[in-house]
């Protein structure tokens, strides 16, 4: 079920009907219970948010949007940039993610000689994602790390 939202008049980008809030709380509800495993997945049709204890960076973003907008996108990041980018979403910079501003984002890292990436949601000048660094699901300050720098970002939302 597509839930994108057109280009409009005050928004002239396709966005996803989102809410922060949402995002925020479902982290919240696996912080300390899901850990980060490379190629762990979870179903957001089956499974609460609760009872996930292990999942990766794109397992992390699929289910999050998934959950909070009823958005399917592919599995892996490499594919969810490309599903980014084919449908056209504004493309924003690692300096604005840091603001405060309402947005919702999503950002990017090209995988390394391992063929590994990473991607992460950014909401309020935070990071909500999966990850090592984090032990599993959590937030951190967008841009407390170097490589963040070097990610590839954009707008899933109007501002909220």
């Amino acid at each position: 079920m597509s839930q994108v939202i057109a280009p409009s008049e005050n928004f002239p980008y396709p966005s996803l009907p989102w809410f922060g809030a949402k995002l925020v709380l479902l982290t919240h509800q696996m912080v300390t219970k899901a850990v980060y495993k490379l190629g762990a997945k979870a179903n957001p049709l089956d499974t609460p948010p609760a009872s996930i204890k292990k999942i990766d960076c794109s397992g992390f973003a699929r289910y999050a949007i998934n959950y909070c907008t009823s958005q399917t996108i592919p599995d892996g990041s490499v594919n969810q940039h490309k599903w980014i980018k084919d449908n056209k979403f504004k493309e924003s910079t690692v300096e604005d993610a840091k603001n405060d501003d309402g947005y919702i984002r999503i950002a990017f890292l090209e995988p390394d000689e391992t063929g590994h990436g990473h991607v992460l949601l950014i909401f309020r000048g935070r990071t909500y994602e999966s990850s090592s660094g984090t032990q599993g699901v959590g937030s951190r300050i967008w841009g407390s790390q170097s490589f963040m720098s070097k990610m590839k970002v954009y707008v899933l939302t109007d501002k909220q």
